[in-house]
């Protein structure tokens, strides 16, 4: 498995572990719990989203960058 496939299995599981364990622990009514829940799904989802959009762009230009690498070699 590649380096930054461990990072991101580590960090997606260690988030979703952080979380089931903080509403296991904490004594909130279930509204209160619920909205927390929530709350920190759509900051997870947030998250996911902008390290795929950041990984998008970076990979977009290490392609890009090896392209014109392998086609300076060629001619």
């Amino acid at each position: 498995m590649k380096t930054s496939t461990k990072i991101w299995t580590g960090f997606i599981t260690g988030t979703i572990l952080g979380t089931v364990a903080g509403i296991l622990l904490a004594p909130d009514k279930g509204a209160n719990t619920r909205k927390k829940l929530m709350k920190r799904s759509n900051e997870l989802s947030h998250d996911i989203k902008e390290s795929y959009h950041s990984l998008k762009d970076t990979l977009g230009r290490k392609i890009k960058n090896g392209n014109r690498e392998v086609f300076e070699e060629v001619m």
